[in-house]
């Protein structure tokens, strides 16, 4: 089921010049260590590359010599590698929330919907722009559009097509 209207190329309305200006100082940042396999911005479970430092291990044959600590080894005559934190991608799911009630409006002020797209845009535009898999999931009693978390180029566009074809209507049930 989709409720988007089909239509000509988009125009990008929700994702202006003047918005992107305002938010492209912000990044989206886990509050919880995130598991991936991509080098990203999250802190990751795993011990990797980064610039905070984790914690040193003893030297081992094979090593890579470019994180041997050499102050700690004139201090100490031991050898120990310094390890760092790894950082990581994550998937970023948009929901937004497409029910009749979206459509309500008081004058002068915009849709409901339309604050929702402007707020969903932005969050899709700073996820992609910091290499994070970006998907939206429109709904109502159930979904009505889903677009998986992808990291590839065209994806922030697909996005944003599919909000400004987005038509309020149905029931939520986002209560329950």
């Amino acid at each position: 089921m989709n409720r988007s209207t089909d239509g000509a190329r988009p125009t990008f309305r929700f994702l202006r010049p003047e918005v992107l200006a305002k938010i492209s100082s912000l990044e989206l940042l886990a509050r919880t260590v995130v598991e991936g396999f991509l080098a990203g911005l999250h802190r990751s479970p795993y011990i990797g590359f980064s610039v905070d430092f984790a914690e040193y291990r003893p030297y081992m044959p094979g090593d890579d010599l470019r994180y041997l600590d050499w102050k700690v080894l004139a201090r100490t005559d031991r050898t120990y590698i310094k390890r760092f934190h790894g950082d990581t991608n994550t998937r970023v799911y948009v929901l937004l929330d497409v029910s009749a009630s979206m459509a309500y409006r008081l004058p002068p002020a915009i849709e409901k919907r339309e604050y929702a797209c402007y707020l969903a845009a932005s969050l899709a535009y700073l996820a992609t722009r910091q290499n994070d898999a970006v998907g939206l999931i429109t709904f109502d009693r159930g979904i009505v559009e889903y677009i998986p978390a992808r990291l590839r180029p065209g994806q922030l566009h697909l996005i944003l097509s599919a909000l400004e074809r987005l038509k309020p209507g149905g029931t939520s049930a986002i209560a329950e």
